[in-house]
């Protein structure tokens, strides 16, 4: 039998359903960040992806200066579906996982600006940082929305993105779209990562390809593994 996972409006009780592959019980790590109220320790045994042959690299000073620096988050739950939202100013019903800057300060890291912005964004604190993505992808912004922006954002022409991998052993009355500030999203959604590249706005689908092809064969060949073993615990 196939797992569903839930697609949610905000204020409606049940939703339509998206199916998924065969249920899933976690993600091996030898060390864990909490998202909750405990501060993030980076430890030098998380899960850290890059391609092969490829060496550790950070944006550049010009990089920089171009695109804002930001955090990605593949939050996964107990069935292998992760996390995705609609925009409240989405006009073309497109799901987009949760994402957010980094500090501008310099003093923030990317696990603790995923630990942040997860909470901001929907209210979900239990959950772990399982994996982070070693390269920074990067997408620029259309002409039509560059033209729309203002404030700091006329500053940049598209984001960089460290994506981190999150496993969320919450209850889904933890989630919350509101109440932590602006409010990002209008509903929310657990649907299989390799669906995600097709329902996202355009000019992210390569990003969200990259990352369904670095965190989707962690989650394939965890399935069927022991919670317990899998994440050592609550």
């Amino acid at each position: 039998m196939r797992t569903l996972g839930r697609c949610r409006e905000e204020g409606v009780q049940s939703g339509h359903f998206l199916q998924s592959n065969a249920p899933f019980l976690g993600i091996r790590s030898t060390c864990f960040s909490r998202v909750s109220r405990t501060p993030i320790i980076p430890c030098s045994s998380s899960e850290v992806l890059r391609h092969p042959g490829e060496a550790a690299r950070a944006p550049s000073r010009k990089e920089l200066e171009e695109h804002r620096r930001s955090v990605g988050i593949c939050l996964v739950n107990n069935s292998g579906l992760v996390f995705a939202a609609r925009r409240v100013d989405d006009k073309h019903g497109t799901w987009q996982m949760p994402q957010g800057g980094i500090d501008s300060g310099g003093h923030e890291n990317p696990m603790t600006a995923a630990v942040r912005e997860l909470k901001e964004e929907t209210g979900i604190s239990s959950a772990r940082i399982v994996a982070l993505m070693d390269e920074w992808l990067d997408y620029d912004f259309p002409t039509d929305i560059r033209s729309h922006m203002t404030g700091s954002w006329t500053r940049y022409r598209g984001q960089t993105q460290k994506w981190c991998l999150m496993y969320y052993y919450g209850d889904e009355k933890e989630i919350d779209l509101d109440g932590h500030g602006e409010r990002e999203f209008s509903d929310w959604c657990w649907m299989p990562l390799e669906e995600l590249p097709e329902e996202v706005v355009e000019f992210k689908r390569e990003v969200y390809r990259k990352v369904a092809q670095q965190f989707g064969p962690i989650i394939r060949r965890r399935r069927g593994q022991e919670q317990m073993s899998w994440w050592g615990g609550k």
